[in-house]
């Protein structure tokens, strides 16, 4: 055990992030005549794949992000003639309902995930069988005593809901 107190990253092992390696990529797809996918080629197709990515996010979705997250901490939209200056003077007040839909959301997924004490329910597969009876009671209560002790499993359930919440632009 190497002491930390979350899982392993995806990242760690054989199948990790390697930089200077090219990976899963042992052929060109297509080529007939076996060639290999070399590490520079691999290096331009993740750019390119990554510049075209962050063109689309940026093209608009960047933007509804933004303002979403903006009305929720009650601030005006980007562009908002609220924020120039023949406004400077004015009231500055803006009482969105986002974070009142937000936390009203958050407490039904709280009330959703965590009514039962139980994070996990597991039964085995036959209830006869006492092997199978104590294997379910065992992986349960190992489970049960990491998702609730070495897990923040209330913070990251709620937060992730807010998060999705919050950053899902407005239709229209």
């Amino acid at each position: 055990m190497d002491g930390r107190l979350t899982p392993p990253s995806n990242q760690d092992g054989p199948y990790g992030f390697e930089p200077d390696s090219v990976g899963m990529f042992d052929s060109v797809e297509g080529a007939t005549d076996g060639s290999v996918l070399s590490t520079a080629t691999a290096k331009k197709l993740a750019m390119e794949a990554y510049t075209s990515s962050t063109n689309w996010l940026d093209s608009g979705v960047r933007v509804r992000w933004s303002n979403s997250l903006r009305a929720f901490n009650s601030q005006h939209p980007q562009g908002s003639k609220f924020l120039s200056r023949e406004y400077a003077y004015r009231s500055t007040l803006y009482r969105p309902k986002t974070r009142t839909m937000v936390r009203k959301d958050e407490a039904a997924t709280a009330a959703a995930f965590f009514s039962n004490e139980d994070v996990v329910s597991i039964q085995p597969g036959d209830p006869d069988d006492q092997k199978q009876v104590a294997s379910a009671a065992m992986i349960q209560a190992l489970l049960q005593y990491r998702l609730t002790q070495s897990i923040p499993w209330f913070v990251t359930v709620v937060g992730a809901r807010q998060d999705a919440e919050v950053m899902r632009p407005a239709d229209g």
